[in-house]
């Protein structure tokens, strides 16, 4: 499964203007919204009002907004690595032209996949911001076994063909 390459622009001038671009990940099961809510000073708007005027997020395979996220065992972290944020920074690099500078901001799973892409060598980044885990996730032991149990007491003994990750708006 391939992914499209559809970013979202956040540009207050003219590309051209600025030597720098910067693109936005999310984490698992949220979206880019979490970088443009309006009811508070947002990372986009920090970022305009310091300088980067070229801004850009996109929703890979694990957001909240693609139906496929709402059934397991469709996707895994290697496809997001390998087909996801190469083809996103390769849009990204063919708007902005050879000469710009891109960093790269990823949070949660979105800095595991880009870390994993990055270290693979299949994709380019002028500096990257990681946060709350990177390419190495330490896990503790409760979490672990919580990991290795969830799943099968989900799937075969509840019977939930998927948990859906807007479960608190539904009816």
């Amino acid at each position: 499964m391939t992914s499209s390459a559809s970013v979202p622009r956040y540009e207050l001038v003219p590309a051209a203007n600025s030597s720098d671009s910067v693109v936005l990940l999310h984490g698992l099961s949220t979206s880019t919204d979490m970088f443009v809510m309006p009811e508070h000073y947002n990372l986009v708007n920090y970022l305009h009002d310091n300088g980067y005027t070229d801004v850009f997020s996109f929703d890979w395979r694990g957001s909240m907004r693609h139906n496929y996220d709402l059934f397991p065992n469709t996707h895994n972290l290697d496809d997001v690595a390998l087909y996801d944020h190469p083809a996103a920074l390769k849009a990204i690099r063919e708007m902005v032209g050879p000469e710009r500078r891109i960093h790269v901001i990823s949070h949660c799973v979105g800095s595991v996949t880009f870390n994993m892409s990055l270290f693979s060598g299949l994709v380019e980044a002028d500096s990257v911001i990681s946060n709350s885990v990177s390419l190495n996730p330490v896990v503790s032991k409760w979490a672990s076994i919580k990991l290795a149990v969830a799943p099968l007491v989900v799937m075969y003994l509840l019977r939930f063909p998927n948990l859906n990750p807007r479960w608190a708006s539904l009816p």
